[in-house]
């Protein structure tokens, strides 16, 4: 019951949530893991994260909403802000791929980057999905089926889980016809841990679809320059996640 319950998102954030990801790894309890490519902590723990691979599928977080994109500026002009070449947060860029002001080239370009990155590191990807779930966004979308043409991936997340109803509401949408299979996941929140009963009844819900997690072992967003919206929550999930499962 307990093998390959989750799909642990984030990796390369932070080195804390990259610790978080790896204890649950060496429980058995991830079927993949989304790693981001333009991070600067894609590196930290990822020789152990390897070797328990025959276990952990992988999948490129494709990333337009964080920090810098791997191509040069001016091939990906439509993806940043002009004054800090950093890329546009989740908001702005909604409205630029629902307003036509993204460049399908852009992404296709950076999309690629990202996936090279990721191999470059000899990280087997296998999967596809997006960082705040971009990946079925208007251009996006187009852009990243182009690039399943040239890469064969095994599969596309797919939220299946109505509790988590924007991305749920996202996914039925837009999600359209793909080159490479959907494959359902749900999403693990706050509610589901409030004691065992609830987080019992999540994983009876799911029915062997991988939940979505966001572990970290602590908060070390300050420390790193990093703005993050779960902080506190991720700590909380993975202290729950123990204690939930190794009291078994």
């Amino acid at each position: 019951m307990l093998n390959r319950l989750f799909a642990a998102d984030d990796w390369g954030l932070s080195p804390a949530v990259n610790e978080g990801i790896l204890a649950l790894a060496r429980r058995g309890w991830l079927s993949s893991v989304s790693c981001m490519a333009n991070t600067p902590f894609i590196s930290h723990g990822l020789t152990e994260l390897l070797s328990l691979s025959p276990q952990i599928r992988f999948a490129l977080h494709f990333n337009l909403t964080f920090g810098k994109p791997l191509s040069p500026p001016e091939r990906v002009e439509s993806l940043i802000r002009k004054s800090s070449a950093h890329l546009f947060n989740h908001q702005t860029l909604m409205f630029k791929c629902f307003s036509g002001r993204i460049d399908p080239e852009h992404v296709f370009i950076e999309a690629k980057a990202q996936l090279l990155a990721l191999l470059g590191k000899d990280i087997p990807v296998s999967l596809l999905d997006g960082h705040h779930h971009i990946h079925f966004l208007p251009v996006i979308s187009g852009a990243l089926k182009r690039l399943s043409f040239e890469y064969r991936f095994d599969g596309v997340r797919l939220m299946r889980d109505p509790s988590h109803f924007f991305s749920f509401l996202q996914s039925q949408c837009l999600a359209g016809d793909w080159p490479i299979p959907l494959q359902d996941v749900c999403y693990l929140l706050r509610k589901d841990l409030r004691n065992r009963s609830s987080f019992m009844k999540k994983l009876k819900f799911a029915a062997g679809r991988p939940l979505v997690v966001h572990p970290a072992t602590h908060n070390d967003f300050d420390v790193i320059g990093v703005n993050d919206n779960l902080r506190e929550q991720r700590i909380f999930e993975l202290h729950s996640i123990f204690h939930f499962l190794d009291n078994q």
